[in-house]
């Protein structure tokens, strides 16, 4: 997900990653594992979806946990 806002005249652009599940075990689940490997991650809307937004934790996702999405491939290299 790309996210962007505006303060004053200056926009920020960075790159955010969310995973949304109504399974509250696999989210608790893919949140320890997260946590385990050493991701900051956070718990979203009703303990329903997990986001990481530092940069070096969503560049660090695509580097060792990788996807085999090209939709989630193209975004990561613009």
């Amino acid at each position: 997900m790309i996210h962007r806002y505006k303060i004053g005249n200056k926009l920020y652009i960075y790159k955010k990653l969310n995973f949304f599940s109504a399974s509250p075990p696999l989210i608790n689940s893919v949140f320890a594992i997260l946590k385990k490997l050493g991701f900051g991650p956070k718990l979203g809307y009703n303990n329903k979806s997990i986001w990481l937004n530092n940069q070096r934790d969503v560049n660090c996702y695509f580097k060792s946990v990788k996807t085999h999405n090209p939709k989630h491939k193209a975004r990561l290299l613009r």
